[in-house]
């Protein structure tokens, strides 16, 4: 059974705090699918994110800031101008 609702965390340099975030993102919404994104960090909260279980990982390698790597996912899609 796929996952109706789906958690993207964003991580920048986090290293103390991803398996407390990880965890209490599953316990307050059991069987939601968690997307993680490492924001570029330079610490080992990237290896830490690849080590969780059960959740999807994205890397970006430069810092692009925390909100910019979802603006493409709630952008309206494009619309062709009418000529």
């Amino acid at each position: 059974m796929s996952a109706q609702l789906s958690l993207i965390i964003p991580f920048y340099n986090e290293e103390e705090n991803v398996s407390a975030v990880i965890t209490e993102a599953r316990s307050a919404l059991p069987g939601v699918e968690i997307i993680a994104v490492d924001d570029g960090s330079k610490d080992r909260t990237p290896v830490l994110l690849d080590q969780e279980k059960d959740i999807r990982v994205i890397h970006f390698q430069r810092i692009s800031a925390k909100a910019l790597p979802f603006m493409p996912v709630f952008s309206p899609p494009h619309v062709p101008s009418r000529q």
